[in-house]
This record gives structure tokens, C-alpha cells and sequence, in this order.
């Protein structure tokens, strides 16, 4: 019965967590593309080759890219073409994405690390801290979609959406980095989580293999 009840409760996440997905498409698609065409910021693409991507008009995507608030990437367009910057604005970084030689800090929340290592469908890892109790945690997503993490205990937090209404607009990045991204951590274990989940009307703990499972049914 325990289990039945998690998987409803995973399950019932997980749609809220589409229906933003499918209401934010254009954006998602137009952080997907950037990530890949610019290979996570090393170098530009062009305004053409990105409206392709994204089958649209030149037009359509510098107003797409104009408008997007993501609090962890920022799209400058400029003589033709668009960089891509990964963002970090806290002292310490929340996050280190390693890319082959490249160490990367990012903000965001820990599901983002899913999406872009998804996306890029390539080797990667993520370092982060607990939140709780301080101890380092290391993510490896390898080739063929299996991920590795240390500790094997950590987990993922993941908020209920219904729960930042405003944030989901998606037209504030600070709004949304300070309501939804802050409050989704990864923790070393399920008993670090706990203060968390007595704060989080509707929240998930999700093992990293739970958190892969759902995110790859929505994003792919």
C-alpha cells in the first residue's frame, strides 16, 4: 500500500511538472538548442542556424531570446549571433557542472542539472553541497543515460509548482530563482531532507533514478 501511494504521488508530480513544461515549450526549446549549438557556452551560434533549430523565423527567436527569463542561462544576441552564458550569482556556487575539461558554476536548481545532461546526452557531472548537513555531493551522468551519484543515499527536492504561481510566469528571473530553483536542492540522504519536507506543502524527495525516469518521459 506504501508503494502504491508513492507511485501515485510521483505520478501526480510528475504531470503537474508537464503541464509547465508543455505551457514554457518555446523557452525549453530554446534553452535545449542553446545548450547544445553552443556546446554550454563555448562558442556562438548563429541567429540563423538557431531559428532553424527551432523552426522558426529570424524574427521569432531574437524575440524568444529577448524575453527569456532563466535564472541559471542568459542569451545575449548580438552582429548576428547569440552566446550563451551559464549564470551563478551566489558567492559560493550552487553547482559545478564538469564538461569534459571545463568547470562551469551554475545556479539553478538541482533538476536542471538532469535536463542539461539529458540534452547534451553526453558525459558530465555535477558537484553540489548538502543544504543540511554540508557534506559534498557528486552526480556522473555517463553515456547511455546511467547516472552515478556519491552518496548513493543523496536525493533530489523537488517542490510542488502549484506552490509558486507567480514564479511559473516565467518573466522574473529572480523571482523565479528565489521560489522555485532555491527551494529544489540535492541531499545527502532522506533523513537530511526531512526539515525540507515539513516546508514543502506538496514536495517530493526523489532518488536520482526517479528523477531521470520522470524528467526523460517530458523533455526528450
Amino acid at each position: 500500500m506504501a508503494d502504491q501511494t508513492r507511485t501515485s504521488q510521483l505520478e501526480e508530480a510528475a504531470a503537474l511538472w508537464r503541464d509547465v513544461f508543455v505551457q514554457l515549450k518555446p523557452q525549453v526549446d530554446l534553452v535545449k538548442a542553446l545548450l547544445v549549438l553552443t556546446d554550454v557556452g563555448a562558442r556562438p551560434v548563429i541567429v540563423d542556424d538557431l531559428a532553424k533549430a527551432l523552426g522558426r523565423s529570424v524574427d521569432e527567436t531574437e524575440r524568444l531570446i529577448g524575453d527569456l527569463a532563466w535564472p541559471w542561462v542568459k542569451a545575449v544576441a548580438e552582429d548576428g549571433q547569440v552566446r550563451l552564458e551559464l549564470v551563478s550569482t551566489d558567492p559560493k556556487p550552487r553547482y559545478l557542472y564538469r564538461i569534459g575539461d571545463r568547470v562551469i558554476p551554475v545556479g539553478g536548481c538541482a533538476p536542471d542539472a538532469f535536463v542539461a545532461a539529458h540534452v547534451l546526452g553526453r558525459p558530465m557531472e555535477v558537484e553540489s553541497s548538502c543544504p543540511s548537513t554540508g557534506p559534498p555531493i557528486r552526480v556522473a551522468f555517463r553515456d547511455g543515460g546511467t547516472v552515478r551519484v556519491e552518496p548513493p543515499t543523496a536525493v533530489v527536492a523537488v517542490i510542488d509548482p502549484r506552490t509558486a504561481p507567480e514564479a511559473l510566469t516565467f518573466t522574473d528571473a529572480d523571482e523565479i530563482d528565489a521560489d522555485i530553483c532555491l527551494r529544489q536542492p540535492l541531499f545527502a540522504s532522506p533523513d537530511g531532507a526531512r526539515d525540507w519536507l515539513d516546508r514543502q506543502p506538496g514536495g517530493q524527495i526523489l532518488t536520482v533514478d526517479e528523477l531521470q525516469h520522470h524528467l526523460i518521459r517530458f523533455i526528450s
